[in-house]
């Protein structure tokens, strides 16, 4: 084998174990891990200082390139020195394998790999500089693909194609007859191999954005584990969910005679007031409801008012929602309110509770005024009038209103004392089981023993106490 050709598998060898390390570099700046053992053995020597740490390196500004700079627009762009890395080996290992060492008559084409590999030493001197001068620890693994880079230089240059020492002659010793091979490399394989090099960077490419986007959902993923965690926690305070609701801004809604008010217990002196802004079509508008009426009712004995007021999501009756997020809501506000206006307060809440156990029907446009009548006990001719009545329209776009001066941004909407309760919190028994003691003891009344909460069973973490301290 002759120099050329050792110089040449040597490029090969030291291109390609550049390349590998580089990948290992890259999984470790994007993921935080390298997925082998030996790199990571080779990464850190545990100093609390200007150690050996692959990790603090690629943590750094300097590993991306450009550089990051403090203060600039999160938008700009930027590159791991790794990836660069790895493209530029794996170009260079693609090439070398695929072109070798040129003949003479096309050394030209041995001119680009040089040119390149000379940038490439420029970068690593570059880096290398800032290594020690500018970052306390510095990278192992990076000092060997410089290193391994400075080799492929040599290797580089001891393949540049020379002139033959002596010529060789025919029998006769005519210079002129000169037996030369053919030239190297032919224009198919430079195209070939140039080919190769765009698939090449092109896979490595649509694998860093593969790493990326893996690493961004596995990120996600820990991030929502740990906020359910902490939302976890807090919801076993109730107390933190009170805190949290009297922070808030207190509004003026307006109520008056023509809201719909349900008093779950008629015979009440002093019942506690809650507004609902709410949408017949909405899932967790229905939810709500069946929630206040099973859970949070009982808590107070049923002293409780609830007061309705209409937010369809559909732009066709509230000018103040966009699009039609809900087709059918604005027909179920119209006759809800044309049941108020027949049969007054008890009709419209009869009707209420029709829409939303019959949510599917309404959603499919299958609820007629016929049927609505008759489930109600409305007169369908009355009905039908009072549905074509101004005073729907004005109603509706009045709560709208005032839906959105209460900073509303979704529906359902609650408010106790003019406070939005997040809807984090509204569905938390044990916020309301706080609200429950506040409101009897403002009655100055002992708390009936059949409104409490019944006492949750012990947990590992905390043998014999509620979880609500």
């Amino acid at each position: 084998m002759t120099k050329t050709k050792i110089a040449t598998t040597l490029a090969v060898i030291f291109a390609v174990t550049a390349a590998v390390l580089c990948h290992k570099l890259l999984l470790k700046h994007v993921t935080g891990s390298s997925e082998s053992a030996w790199f990571e053995a080779g990464c850190t020597d545990d100093a609390q200082s200007g150690g050996a740490d692959c990790a603090a390196v690629l943590a750094s500004p300097y590993s991306y390139w450009p550089p990051k700079k403090d203060g600039e627009d999160p938008d700009t762009p930027h590159v791991p020195v790794a990836f660069v890395g790895l493209v530029y080996y794996s170009v260079l290992a693609v090439w070398i394998f695929g072109i070798g060492s040129p003949t003479r008559d096309r050394r030209w084409v041995h001119a680009l790999p040089t040119l390149l590999v000379g940038m490439g030493l420029a970068g690593s001197a570059y880096f290398t500089f800032i290594m020690f001068t500018r970052i306390d620890e510095w990278c192992p693994w990076c000092l060997v693909t410089h290193a391994l880079n400075l080799a492929l230089a040599v290797c580089i240059i001891l393949t540049w194609p020379r002139k033959p020492a002596t010529l060789p002659q025919s029998e006769e010793g005519d210079a002129s007859s000169i037996v030369s091979a053919a030239s190297h490399p032919s224009s198919r394989l430079i195209i070939v191999t140039i080919l190769a090099i765009v698939l090449v960077a092109i896979a490595e490419d649509r694998s860093l954005a593969k790493r990326r986007f893996i690493h961004a959902a596995q990120m996600n993923k820990q991030g929502f584990d740990q906020c359910m965690t902490a939302l976890n926690r807090l919801r076993h305070n109730s107390s933190v969910l009170v805190n949290s609701w009297q922070n808030g801004k207190v509004y003026d809604i307006p109520v008056n005679a023509a809201d719909p008010a349900r008093l779950l217990r008629p015979d009440t002196e002093k019942p506690l007031q809650i507004i609902v802004f709410s949408d017949f079509e909405c899932p967790a508008c229905k939810a709500l409801a069946a929630f206040i009426d099973a859970r949070v009712a009982p808590l107070f004995d049923h002293n409780l008012k609830v007061v309705f007021k209409h937010y369809p999501l559909n732009v066709d009756c509230n000018p103040y929602t966009k699009g039609k997020k809900h087709p059918s809501a604005c027909l179920g506000a119209q006759l809800a309110e044309a049941a108020r206006i027949v049969g007054g307060n008890d009709a419209f809440w009869k009707t209420h509770d029709f829409l939303f156990q019959n949510q599917k029907q309404l959603k499919d446009g299958r609820i007629t005024v016929e049927t609505l009548a008759a489930d109600v006990g409305l007169d369908a001719a009355k009905l039908q009038s009072a549905l074509a009545s101004d005073e729907i329209a004005a109603r509706i776009k009045q709560t709208a209103q005032q839906a959105r001066a209460a900073g509303l941004t979704g529906t359902p909407s609650l408010y106790l004392t003019g406070r939005r309760v997040d809807p984090v919190i509204r569905g938390e028994i044990r916020f309301w089981d706080r609200i429950a003691d506040g409101y009897w003891k403002s009655r100055k009344l002992p708390r009936p023993k059949s409104t409490r909460l019944p006492k949750e069973p012990p947990t590992p973490s905390n043998p014999g106490r509620r979880a609500d301290p």
